[in-house]
C-alpha cells in the first residue's frame, strides 16, 4: 500500500486549427527549429479558442477545473515539453509544480494534476475524443484532429507567443 501511494505521489509530477494559415503553421513548426513553440490544443468542439496566459496558469495549477460551458477539464501534457511549458506558462520548475499538486491533494482541494503522455499520437487521439481535454504539445505535432488555442490572442506562429 505504501509503495502504491508513493507511486501515486510521483505520478502527480506529470501533465480545426483556428484559421491559422498553412504557411504560418509550417513556419512555426519548422523542423530545423530546435525550440519549437509549445501549442495548447483542445477538442474540436471545445468553446475554448483563446485563453489568457493567466487563465491557462489557473487551469494547470488546478485553481480552475472547468471550461466556461461548465465542462470539466482534463489536463494533459507531453513529457518532452513539460519543463519548458511549466517554466513559460506557469513560471515554475517541475519540482515546484510537483510540490504544488501534492499540497493541493493533501489539503483536499479540487483539481487533478495533468496526465502525462509520452507519445504524441496517443495524446492527440485522447484530445480528439474527449471534449474537456486541454493539452500542451510541440506545435510540430499538431494535426487537424484537434483545435489550436490562441494564448493571449497569439498563435505559435506569431511574434510574442508566450510558450516557447
Amino acid at each position: 500500500m505504501r509503495i502504491m501511494f508513493r507511486q501515486w505521489l510521483l505520478g502527480l509530477a506529470g501533465l480545426g486549427l483556428l484559421g491559422l494559415p498553412g504557411d504560418a503553421l509550417a513556419q512555426a513548426a519548422d523542423p530545423s527549429s530546435e525550440q519549437a513553440p509549445i501549442a495548447v490544443v483542445v477538442h474540436p468542439s471545445s468553446p475554448l479558442s483563446d485563453i489568457t496566459l493567466e487563465d491557462l496558469r489557473r487551469l494547470f495549477l488546478g485553481s480552475t477545473t472547468s471550461l466556461e460551458n461548465g465542462e470539466r477539464v482534463e489536463l494533459l501534457g507531453m513529457a518532452p515539453n513539460r519543463t519548458r511549458f511549466y517554466r513559460a506558462a506557469l513560471g515554475m520548475s517541475e519540482d515546484r509544480l510537483k510540490r504544488h499538486w501534492i499540497s493541493r491533494v493533501f489539503a483536499g482541494q479540487a483539481g487533478t494534476p495533468p496526465q502525462e503522455f509520452r507519445n504524441e499520437e496517443d495524446l492527440l487521439d485522447f484530445v480528439a475524443s474527449h471534449p474537456g481535454a486541454v493539452a500542451f504539445i510541440d506545435v510540430r505535432a499538431v494535426t487537424g484532429d484537434v483545435k489550436l488555442v490562441r494564448v493571449d490572442g497569439r498563435t505559435p506562429a506569431d511574434d510574442g507567443y508566450a510558450i516557447r
